[in-house]
């Protein structure tokens, strides 16, 4: 059973893995910004605009680096938090599928 101190620093981490979630799938990146971010990684640019979530499914790419190139505004720093994040984004349809197994 958890504490009353460990619920409320759960609860706040969820909040922020979810706010952070919402930010990556409603977050656009111009082509221009995006491509600052991917060529200075090694990926390939794109031509058009993306979402920023889309753009974090690539290896190399970081999500808190993408969102700072859009501007949002980012919630204070919980690595636990943006670790998950990117985690549920780059791994969405394996962990779809082992959620839906279980």
């Amino acid at each position: 059973m958890l504490s009353a101190e460990e619920t409320e620093r759960l609860v706040t981490r969820i909040k922020t893995e979810d706010h952070i979630l919402s930010l990556a799938q409603n977050s656009t990146l111009m082509a221009e910004d995006a491509n600052a971010v991917l060529v200075a990684v090694g990926e390939k640019p794109v031509r058009d605009s993306q979402r920023v979530a889309d753009l974090a499914r690539r290896p190399r790419v970081g999500l808190a680096r993408l969102l700072s190139a859009a501007r949002s505004d980012l919630p204070a720093q919980s690595e636990d938090a943006w670790m998950s994040a990117e985690i549920e984004i780059k791994y969405a349809g394996y962990l779809q599928r082992e959620r839906d197994a279980a």
